[in-house]
């Protein structure tokens, strides 16, 4: 029996395949001599030490302001991480299995990207657990992530459903037992992922 179910972030509760492009658009806007592309190199080139919480934003930015050749007021960062594009109708979806069901967020992110967005988009009112990369310093391609999920849900594996848009990034839950689900964030089809969620005898009303 499904007791609790997890999504994914970036691509499946935002309109965006994933989160450094999201940044990086939302910074190419107040810095618009820069463009999205040398931004988008610089920001991945350190952001692998955020993500798993080694290192803040601070610690990175002078050399990515080299990188991009142009020193920008980290403040401009700090407001580029507060906006991501909601994917409406999943969010309409999470509200509604929330009636029967925990549910939470597994998600590769950085800790004061994460922080902003709680805040922004009151993530905390449609879910139960938060499960951050930066916090638990490993990302979805390892198992301690999932494993923390599980604690924090107080579920087994067998009892929840991961639903992400990367299908690598559910390899791991699926070999642990997770029901996992691949969402197509090109097509955003919420209608087959209802689909599979009623054969898995997930009620959504």
């Amino acid at each position: 029996m499904i007791k609790t179910i997890f999504f994914d972030f970036d691509g499946v509760l935002t309109t965006d395949t994933n989160g450094s492009g999201t940044v990086c658009r939302n910074l190419q806007k107040l810095v618009p001599d820069l463009s999205f592309d040398e931004l988008y190199r610089c920001y991945r080139g350190r952001h692998s030490l955020v993500t798993l919480g080694k290192a803040t934003h601070a610690d990175i930015w002078n050399e990515f302001c080299s990188c991009v050749g142009k020193e920008i007021d980290i403040a401009i960062l700090y407001e580029a991480l507060r906006y991501a594009p909601k994917n409406e109708p999943m969010f309409e979806l999470c509200q509604t299995l929330r009636k029967n069901y925990k549910t939470g967020i597994i998600t590769d992110n950085t800790k004061e990207r994460f922080d902003a967005l709680i805040q922004e988009m009151q993530l905390d009112q449609y879910f139960d657990f938060l499960v951050l990369s930066a916090d638990i310093g490993s990302t979805k391609n390892e198992s301690l992530i999932f494993e923390e999920a599980l604690r924090m849900a107080n579920s087994e594996a067998q009892e929840c459903v991961f639903i992400d848009n990367q299908q690598r990034n559910l390899d791991v839950p699926a070999k642990m037992g997770f029901r996992t689900y691949w969402h197509d964030d090109a097509t955003n089809d919420l209608v087959s992922l209802r689909r599979q969620l009623k054969a898995w005898n997930v009620v959504m009303e």
